[in-house]
């Protein structure tokens, strides 16, 4: 383990220990936590929305070109039957 050749590692192990026993600061590192994993899945959904958006807009542009549904839907991702709905 990485403590047990660096000192200053070591030293900041014993301080996460030490400050996890206090039930206040633990309820504080563990409510960051939280927070932390909350934005991720906010971020990620966004992303993956952002993302279906995009693939939207490309099939309704492929669409409008006359390209086959089914090549459509190889090149973004999306079935047969969501290109037809756009």
């Amino acid at each position: 383990m990485i403590a047990e050749r660096n000192p200053e590692v070591r030293r900041a192990v014993n301080t996460l220990y030490r400050l996890s026993e206090d039930p206040e600061v633990r309820a504080q590192m563990e409510y960051r936590e939280k927070v932390r994993r909350d934005h991720a899945t906010l971020l990620y959904a966004a992303i993956q929305e952002g993302e279906a958006q995009k693939s939207a807009q490309i099939a309704r542009n492929l669409k409008k070109r006359g390209i086959p549904i089914d090549q459509i839907a190889e090149d973004t991702g999306l079935s047969a039957e969501e290109i037809v709905k756009l």
